[in-house]
């Protein structure tokens, strides 16, 4: 299976917009930033963002201008669109510029390789999370528990300070299921390698 994985891509989500104020805007007001390049891919360049409202105050769309690594420069223009919410207001999405696609997106992506954002599916981005092994992700919502927790590995340690007592209980027996489950699991591997899955008394 081709693409890339997500976290290897920069991201330009409709929720940073809107943490910037972008989509909230004057007639005639722009706003602007940067987006600042993946840390797993030290090739890519910031992305320098602008977003102007119509006369009505509308963001009708984002101005996008990226440096290439050869000191270059590649501009793009993102449409934005809405949808009307059920208590009032409206949801902002990105439309995808890809060449016969216009999907509504919460999130463009800009792949190591491309020079252009597109959708999850036209940039063929892949959820690492969708590759995890089992066990992986069964160690991934411990390591999720013992950063909550303050933990300095999988051993445990004291309830931390201002954690309700029934909360670090739950916490810590999941904590305990998932070891063991993701333990008994690697066991359930390593025996199927050596050819001894099955043997023993049932």
């Amino acid at each position: 299976m081709g693409g890339c994985f997500d976290s290897e891509c920069q991201r330009l989500d409709i929720a940073m917009l809107r943490r910037a104020g972008a989509l909230n805007l004057e007639p005639g007001e722009i706003k602007d930033g940067r987006l600042m390049p993946s840390p797993d891919d030290p090739t890519g360049g910031a992305v320098v963002w602008g977003v102007e409202a119509d006369e009505h105050g509308r963001p009708e769309g984002v101005a996008l201008l990226r440096r290439t690594p050869g000191g270059g420069s590649v501009e793009q223009a993102v449409l934005l669109t809405t949808t009307p919410c059920t208590y009032g207001g409206v949801r902002h999405w990105f439309v995808c510029p890809a060449q016969g696609c216009g999907r509504r997106v919460r999130v463009l992506y800009l792949a190591p390789s491309a020079t252009h954002f597109a959708c999850r599916h036209c940039a063929s981005v892949v959820y690492a999370s969708t590759r995890a092994t089992p066990s992986e992700r069964l160690a991934r919502r411990e390591a999720k528990i013992e950063s909550r927790m303050g933990w300095p590995d999988e051993y445990g340690g004291p309830r931390p300070r201002g954690m309700h007592r029934r909360t670090f209980k739950r916490l810590s027996t999941l904590h305990t299921v998932l070891s063991l489950h993701r333990h008994e699991q690697a066991l359930d591997s390593v025996l199927k390698q050596e050819g001894l899955a099955g043997i023993g008394p049932t």
